[in-house]
């Protein structure tokens, strides 16, 4: 079971190949917008991402080449009706590890996902991410600090790792609310109210905090993560 971003701005398109995914034990996330489908790519993990070219504020190959850029190392495949040999040359040199024109039938897309995820060179742990006296497991979702557990809610991990794992990176209220997409309507008092929390739960007497708030701009990580 693999969990899959799909970018695509036809939601009704992005919903068939979602449950085509889902039929093969698939767990999967929607993106409709460029630029929501690469902060989701930056912000969180994905064995797969599916990705259409003509985007809505960001296309497909910018996508990509943001991605690779920062060092986004998920398996793409791009799902588009662009299907000229230079357009897929374009596509793949952008990063993207297979192409699939569109129209396509679905046992092809699910074919190409199986061979995808087979040579996937990805490891079977992840790195242990440290900043200061911090430290998350982001295979068993443990989170320390000083050596002593420290018991998060998922939000509060979700927030956490986003943070270690874009230190140089400002998150708005609105890109940090993206976490819930289980409840849409958060509001951003909502997320001040769960940042709050999680610094109280990870700040150490008369040491720094580790998560700062920008003036007018939003939080950021407040120490470089050690690998």
């Amino acid at each position: 079971m693999a969990k899959i971003l799909i970018i695509e701005d036809d939601e009704d398109h992005c919903k068939l190949v979602a449950q085509a995914l889902r039929s093969e034990n698939h767990t999967t996330e929607e993106a409709h917008d460029g630029k929501d489908g690469l902060h989701r790519m930056l912000s969180y993990s994905y064995d797969l991402i599916i990705c259409d070219w003509m985007l809505p504020s960001m296309p497909g190959v910018e996508i990509c080449k943001e991605y690779r850029k920062a060092g986004g190392t998920a398996l793409v495949l791009m799902l588009t009706g662009k299907t000229k040999s230079e357009d897929i040359h374009t596509g793949l040199d952008a990063g993207a590890d297979d192409y699939l024109g569109k129209p396509f039938f679905t046992r092809e897309l699910l074919a190409r996902v199986r061979a995808l995820l087979r040579r996937a060179a990805k490891p079977a742990t992840e790195k242990v991410l440290r900043c200061a006296n911090i430290e998350f497991d982001p295979v068993t979702l443990t989170v320390k600090k000083s050596g002593n557990e420290v018991k998060l809610s998922k939000k509060e991990i979700g927030l956490l790792t986003m943070f270690l794992k874009n230190p140089e990176r400002v998150f708005s209220l609105d890109q940090l609310r993206s976490l819930w997409t289980d409840s849409p309507e958060a509001s951003e008092d909502t997320v001040r109210a769960h940042i709050k929390t999680l610094r109280k739960k990870l700040h150490e007497e008369n040491e720094p905090e580790i998560i700062v708030n920008v003036h007018g701009q939003g939080y950021r990580l407040n120490g470089t993560p050690e690998n």
